[in-house]
């Protein structure tokens, strides 16, 4: 669908700018304070808010492989992976990243630890005026991540702006898909 709106937007005679991002280690740098605050607002009750503060304490883990142990290490500040919580405890603590994203105009899309933002500009927008809007949201959305104690990574992010004629940055993949 998203590819879709793309080609309708370029054949309407539009320019489409890109923000493409990825947390690194997200789900291993979730603040327990922070995501609680996040789930209380969010309306989660005492009862539940309890458990899963005591679900989300921290833990001593090792790493074994092939009967060789490592020492063992605090987790902590950790959505856990692989547990039927983790995704939406992960979605609850970075919905609200939509807020700065979404400040220039542009459109969210998220999965796991992606965040994406898409937006329309005229054909004869100046690249630099583009550029200089995509560059706004990612400093947002780059604040958010400092206040949530979240890091984006450098070397999956992009600015891009998709149009035949008029385009600026590299190939990327998103969702597994190379787009050009």
């Amino acid at each position: 669908m998203l590819m879709m709106s793309w080609i309708l937007a370029v054949c309407s005679g539009k320019k489409v700018g890109t923000y493409l991002s990825d947390i690194t280690g997200a789900f291993d740098r979730v603040c327990k304070i922070y995501l609680l605050a996040k789930l209380h607002a969010a309306g989660v009750g005492a009862k539940y808010l309890n458990f899963l503060d005591a679900y989300l304490s921290p833990r001593k883990g090792k790493v074994v492989v092939q009967g060789a142990e490592s020492e063992l290490f605090i987790l902590e500040d950790t959505v856990f992976q692989g547990t039927v919580l983790g995704p939406p405890l992960w979605n609850v603590f970075f919905s609200d990243v939509a807020v700065p994203a979404k400040a220039t105009g542009g459109k969210e899309a998220m999965f796991a630890d992606d965040l994406n933002v898409f937006q329309l500009f005229e054909r004869q927008e100046a690249m630099e005026d583009v550029m200089d809007v995509l560059t706004k949201c990612r400093t947002r959305v780059h604040s958010w991540g400092r206040c949530n104690r979240v890091a984006f990574d450098a070397s999956k992010e992009h600015l891009v702006v998709m149009h035949p004629s008029e385009y600026h940055g590299d190939a990327f993949k998103l969702l597994g898909c190379m787009i050009d």
